[in-house]
């Protein structure tokens, strides 16, 4: 197992915005959303997972040889307050015409932030299309 080193982020108030900050990237979250001026925090934690299960791909793709033109992976989450996430589905979108399953069964067996929801019991529903 590969251990991954304390992951730090922060978050200040400034006006009416709060700012998170991970090393030197900002970026303005707001709540609720106004159109064009930020992102939710609800949007953060879904990006987390899509940008991590995109990644997971690649690498993994690359260590077993196989190539790929483009991946998207699309993450659609629905949440309740007082409840948090409710319903989840990730759809992987690959060009490339080969068959991805089994980069696809490594990035869920790997991923980090998958394998946490998974773990805290969250439904995870799952679509592979051809890109």
């Amino acid at each position: 197992m590969v251990e991954i080193p304390i992951v730090r982020v922060e978050a200040s108030i400034h006006d009416s915005q709060s700012v998170a900050r991970a090393g030197s990237v900002e970026v303005t979250v707001t709540e609720p959303m106004e159109p064009g001026e930020g992102v939710s925090p609800l949007e953060l934690f879904l990006m987390g997972l899509a940008s991590c299960e995109a990644s997971m791909f690649r690498i993994i793709a690359g260590r077993m040889g196989i190539g790929f033109e483009s991946v998207r992976v699309v993450v659609e989450g629905e949440f309740s307050l007082g409840e948090g996430l409710r319903r989840l589905k990730i759809t992987y979108i690959v060009g490339g015409g080969v068959d991805y399953s089994r980069v696809i069964e490594q990035v869920r067996r790997l991923c980090p932030v998958y394998n946490t929801l998974r773990r805290a019991g969250v439904n995870i529903e799952e679509e592979v299309v051809a890109g």
